[in-house]
């Protein structure tokens, strides 16, 4: 008689949405088919668009979801782009449902879950527990103070973070006001400040500077109530905070805590640029932007640092019965902008979110210009963990990958290269794609300014039917072309334009010339440098820009060559490149590029450094010493 194997019974699929920011409409759930239908509530504003909840008993069943009023929420109900909602199975990694599908007014979506309780959401989440732990962990560093402006409808803290370097005198800062989260189920204004407020709090040399050079005033969630309860828009009363900026409209007590305690900083030392920051979640735009005053210099610089990349005039009035935080700002002649980046674009994640923060620090500051920074950051490359944090474009001032072609032509080199064992990066030859590595200078240059770099080229490759046998491209210019591939992408972008020439090619062993493009040459035409340099050897490159004079020295291995008519004269240099062309192809290394008013030791010095620590203290010693040398020039450990 054969053994009876008792079924396994599956746990009851539930709902729940019963939490901080959770929400759900009507619902349905067929056991059976594994299926929950769901609608999406409106709140007091009439605004349909965020749910989050929690699945019980999902694992290891195939779930569909259907959202029966989807033809009500614009980045749903589009089939002209790609819309995908999130779920996370640990509550703290999110990720995209993908196997979704729009018909007939429903949203539907299919998954295969292995968690027995997953959050499903419209977007990444950021509740108001998650947003009072950001300000009490800023809180405890020495440079921000928290202060609590008030209480919202429901008895929440309204939070406000001042961050500044306080043995600075205020007279000498620039003040930025921000406000986040007004609209409640905006969350990519939390996960763009939350990466902001991070960044402002933590050792990082901009931070400092950053903190020396302003005073940030921010209000990190201007709407708890509303997040609270899981509307989309609205406060816990129905108000939409965004309209009650009037000093004479008391709709939204948040909104007035705000604005008074922003009209005081006005009063005592001016507020400098206002930021309001939200999403863009019920309209039909598939783009990320800003609301803008006319004749604004600052959108352009913040699309060259961020991914907004189109702004909205708007002369936005402010009424008692409507008047937005940015008609607010407008109407005291104070400088502000509304941000609203497209969360339901499938390219944003919540890191990207936070870097966008991060870089809009950068993008105020170049606009202020208060704090210089050092000209190169990661100089030697030992910031970059591996090829993929090397090529990847990170917050500020890195390197980074420009071109977009074949990135993986640039990779993280940690071999031992001619006696050089420290990290460094490595262009991988090839004649039939292009790879820039680029890194935007801590301030444009606009005077005299030096830059110095190792490199090793490895091999020349032969491209046949040109003559065009050259590789290792060195360039220092700009981003001045639009809808080009990055910085020095393009002729008219190039003040400085070498690269190392060797007709029909050639490997380790031959020599090879030091070639510029001067002003005046063809495409098929070069100056002649500097003759007779090895391939495979290192060298040292130092060029000396004098930008308004359009002009730059040359120095090979200390040794001064040439002053060069640069390509074209500029008002301003912000980017320095290497490259890899698909006709100046070939392998190279570059190592050690530093700002060169920094004394270093000539590349001949230090070989013949290490050629005597070698044969003083052994091979193992050596590789010590010689990775010192190459990493600090004389003992000098550069930024």
């Amino acid at each position: 008689m054969a053994s009876s194997v008792p079924a396994v019974s599956k746990a009851s699929l539930e709902i729940d949405a019963n939490f901080d920011s959770g929400r759900i409409g009507a619902y349905t759930i067929d056991e059976t088919l594994g299926e929950i239908e769901f609608s999406l509530d409106a709140d007091g504003t009439n605004y349909v668009y965020w749910f989050n909840f929690k699945l019980l008993g999902a694992a290891g069943r195939e779930i569909v979801l259907r959202i029966t009023n989807a033809s009500e929420v614009a980045f749903l109900s589009d089939d002209d782009h790609e819309s995908q909602i999130v779920y996370s199975e640990d509550g703290e990694t999110w990720q995209r449902l993908t196997d979704a599908s729009y018909y007939a007014g429903t949203y539907i979506v299919t998954q295969t879950f292995e968690s027995d309780e997953v959050q499903i959401a419209t977007f990444f989440p950021y509740s108001t527990a998650r947003a009072s732990a950001l300000v009490d962990s800023a809180a405890a560093s020495p440079w921000a103070t928290k202060t609590v402006l008030g209480a919202s409808y429901q008895g929440r803290d309204i939070d406000l973070l001042t961050i500044t370097n306080p043995e600075i005198q205020i007279e000498e800062k620039k003040a930025v006001f921000i406000v986040a989260r007004q609209h409640a189920a905006e969350v990519s204004s939390s996960h763009m400040v939350g990466g902001l407020i991070g960044f402002l709090v933590s050792d990082d040399a901009y931070a400092a500077g950053f903190r020396d050079g302003y005073i940030w005033h921010i209000v990190p969630m201007l709407n708890p109530d509303g997040v609270y309860v899981g509307n989309s828009r609205s406060n816990s009363e129905g108000n939409d905070p965004n309209r009650d900026w009037h000093p004479n409209n008391h709709d939204s007590p948040e909104v007035d805590l705000a604005r008074d305690y922003m009209d005081a900083v006005r009063g005592s030392t001016g507020v400098d640029l206002f930021l309001d920051w939200h999403s863009q979640m019920k309209d039909d735009r598939w783009y990320n932007f800003v609301y803008a005053p006319p004749e604004n210099g600052f959108f352009e610089i913040l699309s060259d640092w961020t991914d907004f990349d189109s702004q909205s005039i708007s002369s936005s009035s402010c009424r008692v019965s409507s008047c937005t935080a940015y008609g607010y700002a407008r109407s005291q002649a104070v400088l502000g902008f509304t941000i609203e980046p497209t969360p339901h674009l499938v390219t944003w994640t919540e890191e990207s979110l936070r870097t966008e923060g991060v870089n809009t620090a950068f993008a105020i500051n170049e606009n202020f210009g208060q704090f210089a920074g050092p000209l190169l950051t990661d100089s030697n490359f030992s910031s970059s963990t591996n090829s993929t944090s090397l090529i990847a474009d990170g917050v500020g001032f890195d390197w980074y990958e420009s071109r977009a072609d074949v990135p993986s032509l640039v990779s993280l080199d940690r071999t031992t290269v001619g006696l050089n064992g420290t990290p460094k990066a490595k262009f991988t030859g090839s004649t039939q794609s292009n790879a820039y590595l680029s890194q935007k200078f801590g301030a444009a240059q606009t005077g005299v300014f030096g830059v110095q770099w190792d490199i090793r080229v490895e091999e020349i490759l032969d491209v046949e039917g040109t003559q065009t046998d050259r590789a290792g491209w060195m360039l220092i210019g700009d981003n001045s072309s639009s809808g080009q591939s990055g910085p020095n992408a393009t002729d008219s972008e190039r003040f400085v334009y070498m690269a190392f020439f060797r007709e029909g090619g050639g490997v380790s062993g031959d020599t090879m010339d030091l070639v510029a493009r001067d002003r005046d040459d063809g495409w098929s035409d070069f100056t002649t440098v500097a003759t007779g340099l090895e391939i495979g050897e290192w060298i040292r490159i130092r060029v000396v820009c004098n930008v308004s004079e359009g002009t730059y020295e040359v120095y090979v291995n200390g040794q001064y060559e040439a002053t060069l008519a640069s390509r074209h004269a500029k008002s301003s240099l912000s980017h320095i490149s290497f490259a890899q062309w698909e006709d100046g192809a070939g392998t190279f290394f570059v190592d050690n590029v530093i700002d060169s008013a920094i004394q270093s030791v000539p590349a001949v010095r230090w070989f013949h450094l290490v050629v005597l620590a070698l044969s003083l203290t052994g091979v193992a010693s050596a590789r010590l010493r010689a990775r010192w040398l190459l990493s600090s020039g004389q003992g000098v450990r550069v930024p």
